[in-house]
């Protein structure tokens, strides 16, 4: 099994944030066990297994990874997984497991993303290089594509859809939650230099008939998430009326409703069809974090963060000009 699972596989050695190919393995008793102990990863301990006698058996310590702190890929049936590896993982940043996917061959990649927990992987696929992520996704199943996408940010599964050839999209989207998929279809047909391109439509909405208590525990509960800065107020026929910030609610009594807390400047809103210069326009003369999209009955259904914003123009230099929208 380590023969063939293990020697000569890449693996990821956790403390060292690297990916690595191993070239031999050191074992030792335990409890009347004989248990691996080491991995090296040396080029010279891989020609002395392939030339037997010709090189030096000395040990390569300089070049020994810990067992513990080993991930070894294989494949989704034969795994390797050392004890607390998954735990090891789960300390990473999302940027750094994002790095040694991207480090990984084909089905290995698949691998590893199997050893992380649902959310973790999600925000790993955000951190991922879009040509990287389209290679990632086709060696998953439909099912868990879907499953981790749906998890994203709205906006940036729509992103990765988006570059999906159309069998491919339809065949995530179609193993998804159907109110994800409605979400997403919709996301998706947006074109990219458009507002609804770039927006998400994770927002967290309260009345203006509800108290700061109410709308802090909506925050509570959505404290994880990227669109938890504030809320967006409506009346009672969901129309925007003004965004809130946390700190403004935190700072009120909580018996006091929220329509008190309304007050000029008011947030700055543009609709799912404003071009993105007017939306750089918009987000240059508030210098707010964000912007709220709204629907033709001035009904909010996204936002767009400053981030987001940032991002969508310097991956599509070229695309949008100050003087207007345009294709290249």
């Amino acid at each position: 099994m380590l023969d063939a699972d293990v020697l000569d596989h890449q693996i990821v050695d956790v403390d060292g944030l690297r990916v690595v190919r191993t070239s031999d393995l050191y074992l030792a008793p335990f409890n009347k066990e004989i248990r691996v102990i080491g991995v090296d990863i040396s080029f010279v301990s891989f020609l002395r297994r392939l030339f037997p006698g010709s090189l030096s058996r000395r040990a390569t310590p300089d070049h020994v990874v810990d067992w513990a702190s080993v991930a070894s890929l294989t494949d989704s049936t034969g795994v390797v997984r050392t004890s607390g590896t998954r735990s090891a993982l789960s300390q990473l940043r999302p940027a750094d497991l994002a790095d040694l996917i991207e480090d990984l061959a084909g089905r290995e990649q698949g691998a590893l993303i199997e050893m992380l927990d649902p959310d973790l992987a999600a925000d790993v696929l955000e951190e991922m290089e879009d040509d990287e992520l389209e290679g990632l996704l086709r060696g998953l199943t439909a099912e868990r594509s879907a499953e981790l996408l749906s998890l994203m940010e709205p906006d940036e599964s729509a992103e990765v859809l988006r570059d999906l050839d159309d069998e491919h999209r339809e065949s995530i989207l179609s193993a998804m939650e159907s109110t994800t998929a409605k979400q997403l279809r919709h996301l998706v047909s947006f074109d990219e230099a458009l507002a609804g391109g770039i927006m998400t439509t994770h927002i967290l909405i309260v009345k203006a008939s509800d108290t700061v208590a109410t709308a802090l525990q909506i925050l509570v509960e959505n404290r994880e998430r990227e669109s938890s800065d504030g809320v967006v107020v409506v009346d009672g026929k969901g129309k925007l009326l003004d965004h809130i910030q946390t700190v403004e609610l935190i700072a009120s009594n909580p018996e006091s409703l929220v329509s008190e807390l309304i007050a000029k400047p008011y947030p700055t809103a543009v609709t799912s069809e404003t071009p993105i210069n007017e939306v750089v326009e918009e987000f240059s003369n508030n210098r707010g974090s964000s912007i709220i999209v709204i629907d033709e009955k001035n009904k909010p259904i996204g936002r767009i963060l400053a981030d987001d914003l940032v991002d969508a123009l310097s991956q599509n230099r070229g695309l949008f000009s100050q003087g207007g929208t345009t294709r290249s």
